[in-house]
């Protein structure tokens, strides 16, 4: 079984690591409940910044772009007249 999970991480997933650090891992997580593991590594995940801005941020940046834009056509002049 250990082969195979040796397996998994070098070509499915595409990890490349030492058969020790493979090995170190299956005996930390032997005898643990798999989906106790994701959870709260997906715990862990969602405490980590993104990079990038969140929705609101978003649409306040878009917002001040079309604002910035409507206001650069008013320059005191017009061309019809």
């Amino acid at each position: 079984m250990e082969s195979d999970i040796v397996f998994i991480f070098r070509f499915a997933v595409g990890c490349e690591s030492e058969d020790s650090q493979i090995e170190l891992l299956l005996k930390e997580v032997s005898g643990k409940d798999l989906c106790d593991l994701i959870a709260t590594g997906r715990e862990k995940l969602a405490s980590v910044p993104s990079g990038g801005g969140s929705p609101a941020a978003e649409a306040k940046k878009e917002e001040k772009k079309e604002e910035k834009e409507e206001s650069d056509d008013d320059m005191g002049f017009s061309l019809f007249e």
